[in-house]
C-alpha cells in the first residue's frame, strides 16, 4: 500500500500548522472596553478633572473601541475623536500611534498597562498613555467569574 506524494505534503502542512497554533505566543494588546478617566491632560492643558469635578462627583468616561480603533476624548466644548493603529513593542515597551484633528494628538505615544489585584477574583487595570505634552490615565475594574466544573456525566468518578 503506497501512500502518494500528494497525500504525504498534505498530511505534513496540516500537521504543521497544527504545531504553528499549538505553540504561537499572542503578544496582542487589547485595550477595548469603557474606562474611567482619572486625568486627561492635552497640550499640557489639565481637561479633567476641572473646576466643576471639585463640586460635582461623576466619572468621565472613555469607551475604547477595537473594531473601529478609535475612542473620543470628552472635553469642555466637543468630544475630540482619536483614532489609533496597532501597538508596536520596541525594547519592551510597547507605543502606540494616535490619529486626530487635535494637531498635539498625532504621532507616537508610550503606553503603560499596570494590573492590581483588588481582591477575591477582581483586578485594577490602569492604563497610561503619555506624550511630551499630552497625558491620558484610565482605569477600569475587571472581575473574573469564578471557574465553575463540568457536571459529573455518566460514566465519570
Amino acid at each position: 500500500m503506497k501512500i502518494s506524494i500528494a497525500k504525504r505534503l498534505l498530511f505534513f502542512l496540516i500537521f504543521m500548522i497544527v504545531f504553528f497554533f499549538v505553540f504561537k505566543k499572542n503578544e496582542r494588546l487589547s485595550i477595548e472596553g469603557t474606562w474611567d478617566a482619572k486625568e486627561i491632560i492635552i497640550n499640557d492643558k489639565k481637561v479633567y478633572p476641572n473646576e466643576l469635578n471639585k463640586y460635582i462627583n461623576f466619572n468621565q468616561q472613555i469607551f475604547i473601541s477595537q473594531w473601529n480603533k478609535s475612542f473620543s476624548i470628552p472635553t469642555n466644548k466637543k468630544d475630540i475623536l482619536v483614532n489609533y493603529t496597532d501597538f508596536k513593542k520596541v525594547k519592551n515597551k510597547y507605543q502606540i500611534e494616535l490619529k486626530s484633528k487635535e494637531k498635539s494628538l498625532n504621532g507616537i505615544f508610550k503606553i503603560e498597562i499596570d494590573t492590581i489585584y483588588n481582591g477575591e477574583l477582581q483586578f485594577k487595570v490602569s492604563l497610561k498613555i503619555r506624550s511630551k505634552t499630552n497625558f491620558l490615565h484610565l482605569e477600569k475594574t475587571t472581575t473574573i467569574p469564578p471557574w465553575k466544573p463540568q457536571f459529573p456525566r455518566r460514566g465519570q468518578v
